[in-house]
């Protein structure tokens, strides 16, 4: 992906711009320029666009929760539980930038299929409720935001302690009344990874919620707390190969 070759192939615009670079008008773009460069000497042609990974824990009922484990990869399930078909996951040959990180709880009744649970982003019970907890797992989600997120890759530590609270969107709709509605709906309540984060689909790639009493965090009846991770930044297709 050798800039001064990009200038002269006729697929360069979709880079935007000549090769690709311009001034940074956005954080977003100053980003994409930052991968440009740091791909500018890659022997083949990457695709570099804006993309979502999503990593799903099923939590079942009754269970006492102290950590929650999200991997990344395509081909590494979550621990006790199989990758959802509302996952996006992270394939081996790919590479992924981190720019923003999302934390949302949704509830399963047993038996649901997995594309009806509707996500939350907030701790108020009556909102929380109205969507399918019951008090114990409305209980169970504000617990959630005492804790802190952790990140590893390989064997290197790369986030240590975010606090969850960060995580949280409340807005006026959703403060005092049972109002249907998901944080998901917009970009609120994302964190900014800054320095970004760059994962490799040929690493391991792991992030943690660690919550500070695992009895608070509990289901109750016959539902299942599904934890979503959402990371958004710029997937690299193809750019697992290579070093950075």
């Amino acid at each position: 992906m050798n800039l001064g070759k990009l200038r002269q192939t006729p697929n360069a615009p979709l880079f935007g711009g000549e090769g690709g670079l311009v001034d940074p008008v956005s954080p977003a773009r100053a980003l994409f320029n930052e991968i440009l460069s740091r791909y500018a000497n890659a022997p083949d042609d990457l695709a570099i666009m804006p993309s979502t990974i999503v990593s799903e824990v099923e939590l079942p009922a009754a269970l006492n929760v102290q950590d929650i484990v999200w991997n990344l990869r395509a081909d590494q399930a979550n621990p006790s539980n199989p990758i959802r078909t509302t996952e996006v996951r992270l394939q081996t040959r790919d590479a992924f930038v981190i720019d923003r990180i999302g934390l949302f709880f949704g509830v399963q009744v047993s038996g649901d299929p997995a594309s009806a649970v509707y996500y939350q982003q907030y701790d108020n019970p009556h909102t929380v409720a109205n969507s399918g907890f019951s008090t114990t797992g409305a209980q169970a989600v504000r617990q959630a935001y005492n804790g802190s997120l952790y990140s590893i890759v390989n064997t290197v530590q790369y986030i240590a302690g975010v606090h969850a609270s960060q995580f949280r969107y409340v807005d006026t709709a959703q403060a005092s009344t049972a109002v249907l509605r998901s944080a998901q709906e917009n970009s609120f309540g994302y964190v900014d990874l800054t320095p970004a984060m760059t994962v490799r689909g040929s690493d391991s790639s792991q992030f943690t919620l660690r919550i500070p009493d695992p009895a608070l965090f509990t289901t109750g009846g016959d539902e299942i707390i599904v934890a979503r991770l959402m990371l958004r930044g710029m997937l690299v297709q193809g750019g697992a190969q290579f070093e950075l």
